[in-house]
């Protein structure tokens, strides 16, 4: 692809995560210090002190608000989580960048897919999360190459359906013993993506479809809310 807009959208990935957060997480901060928090009470009624009963426990500070929401909330710092619910933002940011360096080095690599191949498998076995990057890095792949056109036959889908359906039932199956359970849940978030762009209808629904397009466009502030 075009190295520049690789460079371009490198740049802009921390403002574009960042500057939502920290809307959010000045929200949260004005709540905390107006005592209009009530997670811990929330925790006592539905019985859930070990979870929600952690969530604004710490005296708030703005200077604590904004380290959270412009380095905390990527690196895990500290413990004073103001957006609890961004977890994920560490592996969004690692994963990313992984990403963009793969793409910037994509032409320099022989077998390209190959080694993306095997860094997936590599993260599959360590159980990170990163692994779905990787999944999806080399279904875009495929998609460009044509292999999903080629796959839209009658029974592709259906076949890839299955496919799916399978894995989901073995992730509720499993979803009591956690090690198994991450192995399936990211095979069965690349199976339902191949099961998209496997269907002509699905990828037209999620690719074309101006409401899908508005929802893509605010998932991330969506999130947030």
């Amino acid at each position: 692809g075009d190295r520049r807009s690789v460079l371009r959208a490198a740049v802009t990935r921390y403002p574009r995560l960042a500057l939502p957060i920290l809307g959010g997480t000045v929200i949260v901060f004005a709540l905390m210090a107006a005592h209009l928090v009530f997670s811990a009470p929330a925790a006592i009624i539905v019985d859930r002190q070990d979870w929600l009963g952690h969530f604004g426990v710490f005296p708030p500070s703005l200077w604590g608000a904004l380290r959270f929401a412009l380095r905390d909330v990527f690196a895990r710092v500290t413990n004073d989580r103001y957006m609890p619910f961004l977890w994920t933002m560490q592996t969004e940011m690692v994963g990313s960048l992984l990403v963009f360096a793969l793409l910037l080095g994509y032409g320099r690599l022989r077998r390209p897919a190959l080694w993306i191949g095997i860094l997936a498998l590599a993260l599959l076995a360590a159980r990170s999360p990163l692994c779905c990057f990787m999944l999806g890095l080399l279904l875009g792949q495929a998609r460009s190459a044509g292999i999903f056109d080629k796959a839209r036959t009658r029974l592709g889908p259906i076949v890839i359906g299955l496919a799916v359906a399978a894995l989901y039932a073995l992730v509720c199956f499993t979803q009591l013993d956690p090690k198994p359970g991450s192995y399936l849940n990211m095979i069965l978030a690349g199976a339902s993506l191949a099961l998209i762009y496997a269907s002509a209808g699905l990828t037209d629904f999620f690719g074309q479809n101006p409401f899908s397009k508005f929802l893509g466009l605010i998932s991330f502030p969506l999130y947030l809310v």
